[in-house]
């Protein structure tokens, strides 16, 4: 094994340290050791894992997914072409590994009746699959997309196992132990997928649709999830509708001149005629032509999934079953790992919501979202809430059982001052929501309930300078 005491002069070498030193210095005989026993163990007869031996083979899966972790977070030219060095290795090595152990996974784990066995199954493939993200995060360049398919492989296959977990879920064949483990496993894959596709958006030109239905069917099946899954679940959708790839080429509402504008652009923005921006993702802007087709694949995929039927469903999702599961569900005690993850690789939500990475809420996440949801699809959203106010007008008595609801409704509206401030949403369009309409109507009900009484004093906040600025 590895003689790591002659660089410290002491028995007490962690593994860590290794790690770091492997990832630093790279030093040729640690490094070559390391491999071979990568290489033992990745060849390993899958068939043959059991009680014995399969603590080994998650310890040093786990000891290659922690090197791969602290090799991401080293972004110096001279360090990643080290790695590059060995990534085709890594890949071959992993995903021969894995697609053989998945294989067997998704066949046979409702079979094991030894809990103990069941459980060490169950962590070995979740940290194989977010291994296999890793890899493309830590190896990936856009300019290898046409030479190597293999990240497209990584990506499908991981799609394909979100897929398998969330369809059979809800299956009564699953003992409850076998079902927690599984809301595990769709956790770990909904967080490395996120974070790939905020990295690397083009990559899911081909595989954009079942992305988005992975996504999806977690808030169609709430009431038989877990807290976390669904935060990581707003928090991918939030990543999706806040990607500028995915949005440069939406369809314009051409049905009303004033509402004219349905992409988020500001006031001083100038909109080029080049519809194939993303410029930022090629490594040389001259090269963008030759990923033409990819990015006219993913933007036409992101608009034509997210259709008026698509967005009404979501919107719905978004302001009734998610407001009432979340004040039902117990909340969880150990949420700190999701929080720090949100809290270490976004720079977007804390922008425009007080921030903290103890204080890190489902609102918060949820508010993101819809705001984002409401700068890409902007008339559509305003139109949508003159509709929804309207039916709430007409049916005041709905609102009394329906106070989270409601609030998070109200929430929505107050994007509105926020994109106006940003130029999203021009003048006129404001006069589309009477404003003076729904403070009159939350005035009335402030009196029955304090939460009412919230709304009213946030509302007025949000939109005094709007009411005081504004024409209309």
């Amino acid at each position: 094994m590895i003689n790591s005491g002659k660089y410290k002069g002491s028995d007490k070498f962690h593994i860590k340290e290794i790690i770091l030193l492997i990832c630093d210095k790279w030093f040729p005989q640690e490094y070559e050791e390391l491999n071979n026993i990568f290489a033992f163990i990745y060849a390993f007869d899958v068939n043959n894992i059991n009680t014995d031996n399969i603590n080994a083979v998650i310890d040093i899966s786990d000891l290659f997914f922690s090197i791969l972790k602290q090799q991401n977070k080293k972004r110096t030219l001279s360090t990643r072409n080290r790695f590059f060095k060995v990534r085709e290795y890594y890949i071959n090595m992993i995903t021969n590994f894995y697609q053989k152990y998945n294989s067997i996974f998704t066949q046979n784990f409702d079979k094991i009746e030894n809990e103990i066995f069941l459980e060490k199954f169950f962590d070995l493939i979740i940290i194989l699959d977010k291994t296999l993200l890793l890899l493309i995060d830590c190896s990936f360049n856009i300019n290898d997309l046409y030479k190597d398919q293999s990240y497209i492989n990584i990506l499908k296959n991981s799609l394909n196992k979100g897929e398998f977990l969330v369809n059979n879920l809800n299956s009564k064949i699953y003992s409850k132990p076998v079902q927690i483990l599984m809301k595990k496993n769709i956790y770990t894959l909904i967080k490395y997928l996120a974070k790939i596709q905020t990295i690397f958006p083009i990559l899911f030109f081909d595989d954009f649709n079942q992305y988005m239905n992975l996504l999806i069917s977690p808030l169609l099946k709430i009431t038989n999830l877990n807290e976390n899954i669904i935060k990581i679940t707003l928090y991918a959708l939030f990543k999706v509708f806040n990607t500028q790839l995915y949005k440069d080429n939406l369809k314009q509402d051409s049905t009303d001149n004033c509402m004219k504008e349905n992409t988020p652009i500001k006031n001083n923005s100038v909109k080029k005629a080049n519809n194939l921006k993303g410029v930022a993702l090629i490594v040389s802007p001259t090269k963008l032509k030759n990923y033409e087709n990819e990015i006219i694949s993913v933007t036409s995929k992101f608009n034509d999934y997210f259709n008026d039927e698509a967005l009404l469903k979501l919107l719905e999702i978004n302001l009734s079953t998610i407001p009432s599961y979340f004040k039902n569900v117990p909340s969880l005690n150990n949420t700190n790992e999701i929080d720090m993850f949100i809290g270490e690789t976004d720079d977007e939500i804390y922008i425009h919501d007080t921030f903290s990475q103890n204080t890190m809420n489902w609102q918060i996440i949820h508010r993101s979202l819809l705001r984002s949801i409401f700068e890409t699809f902007t008339i559509f959203c305003l139109k949508y809430l003159k509709n929804k106010l309207e039916f709430v007008y007409k049916n005041s008595q709905l609102i009394s059982g329906n106070f989270i609801e409601f609030e998070a409704l109200v929430h929505f509206v107050n994007v509105i001052p926020y994109l106006y401030r940003e130029g999203i949403i021009i003048e006129p369009n404001i006069s589309i929501i009477d404003i003076n309409k729904l403070l009159s109507f939350i005035q009335t009900l402030a009196a029955s309930n304090e939460i009412f009484l919230k709304c009213y004093i946030i509302t007025i906040s949000k939109w005094s300078d709007v009411l005081i600025l504004s024409k209309f």
